[in-house]
Formats: structure tokens, sequence, C-alpha cells
């Protein structure tokens, strides 16, 4: 995935407009001298969020309809890119996350249905003021009220792209805890969800590991709650300290 900084600094959102296929030798190239980089059952997004740029005059999108446009242009070129690297239909494309405003008011029939899934991001109900306190029940309530109507309005399965708690100030391990667990109920009753991704691991306060700058990391008790949904035979009574593989850079 390229967010909004990155691809800005390359042009990618005034050239993915307009741009051809024959751009995508990049794609030859990155496979061939990285043969493992991409395998059958990856997803791939080349610009998440594109709302984010801006809509209107002085904007990169001049209306709602470029906008569309630069939606199912992303899945059709990225389908031509891996199809010529021997992955036709093996790459997941249409992981496109929006807000849930899009999702109501500016999605289409047509873009609807081309995407087959719907991708969104969404946080509500999570106090901006320090020290304000959040309505839990209500962070939870709304969360599956939206969710419900969107997948009602598009009769689509739903991909909850990015969600997590409390994104803006940090609260009590046990209150995390305790929101992300009445949720987790809350979304494991829902047939139309197909995945979550929770955001962030680390580095915010919404953060699933504890950390100091990177170092002395240890799970918070949220992080537990969701690894009890996933691994629910393995799941450890206390938390312990992650292991994480480090990254490995592309020559």
């Amino acid at each position: 995935m390229v967010r909004k900084e990155e691809a800005d600094k390359v042009g990618w959102f005034d050239r993915f407009v307009f741009m051809n296929g024959t751009e995508f030798d990049l794609f030859r190239k990155v496979k061939k001298n990285n043969p493992d980089l991409f395998v059958p059952g990856d997803a791939f997004t080349m610009a998440v969020e594109p709302e984010q740029v801006g809509i209107g005059l002085g904007k990169r999108f001049l209306n709602w309809d470029q906008y569309r446009s630069f939606l199912l242009s992303q899945i059709a070129l990225s389908n031509e890119a891996f199809e010529s690297i021997n992955l036709k239909n093996k790459i997941y494309t249409n992981w496109l996350s929006v807000n849930g405003w899009i999702v109501e008011n500016q999605f289409t029939q047509e873009v609807a249905d081309k995407l087959g899934l719907i991708t969104v991001d969404h946080f509500v109900g999570q106090s901006k003021t320090i020290g304000d306190s959040t309505d839990t029940q209500l962070v939870v309530q709304q969360t599956m009220y939206d969710l419900d109507r969107f997948n009602a309005r598009w009769n689509l399965p739903i991909l909850l792209g990015e969600w997590g708690y409390q994104i803006f100030q940090s609260v009590p391990e046990e209150a995390q805890a305790k929101v992300v667990g009445e949720l987790m109920a809350e979304l494991a009753k829902r047939k139309y969800l197909v995945g979550i991704n929770y955001w962030v691991h680390m580095g915010n306060s919404a953060s699933l590991i504890g950390d100091q700058y990177g170092t002395n990391l240890k799970y918070r008790q949220a992080a537990l709650v969701l690894k009890s949904y996933y691994e629910p035979l393995n799941t450890p009574k206390e938390p312990t300290t992650p292991k994480l593989n480090p990254l490995r850079l592309i020559q």
C-alpha cells in the first residue's frame, strides 16, 4: 500500500488518473528482481484513502466523478500489471480503503459492484479533548450501526480497513481492552465481515503493544483480546513480550 504522502512525492495522484498500462513495466522489473515480493493471496493497493488529497477546484480531483474513476482505474491497472507477471486473479486489488462518509455519499452502484467489497476505515465516538470520558458503549453501538447500514446499502461484504481505540488520547489498558472486546464480540456475529485491520500496533495511543521508543515491547491487554479471536487455544494468560521480525530491505 502507498500512503498519500509517499504518492505525492512521485506524483501518483496526477499520473494514475490518466496513465496507461505501459508504465507498469515497473512491476515486471520489481517482480524479476524480487521473485518473492508478491505471492498468491497478497493484497496490493496503489493509493489508500485517496480522498485525503481533496476534491474540488485547486485539488487533485476536480470532482467526484474523477475520484470514482481513479478508484476503478487502480483496480484495472493493478490487475493488468499482475497479469503481466503471471499473477492474474491471484492478488487482491480491490481493498481500497475509504471513510464511511465516502461509502454512504459518494459510492455509486457501479463503483460498489466493481469493487465487490467495501473497505472502510471507521473510527466513531472517540473524544479528541484530553480528559473527556468516552462513552465506550456508544463507540461499539455506533460502529456496528454504521457497518450494518453500509452492508444493507450495498449488499456487499465489508473489510474493516482501520479501527482502533483510543486514537486521540491514552486510556488505561483495562478500558481499551473492554472496548476492543465488546466490539469484537459484535463483529464476530456479522457474517458480512471478511476481515479486520486494527490501527495501530504501536506508536499511537491506540497501540496494541506498549513500547519505549521502539524498545521494551510488551503486549497490552487489548492485544490479547484480539489474539483470542484468532488463536483461542493458544492465548497466553499473562501479557508476554512480542518478537518482531526485522524488515528485509529491497536492494
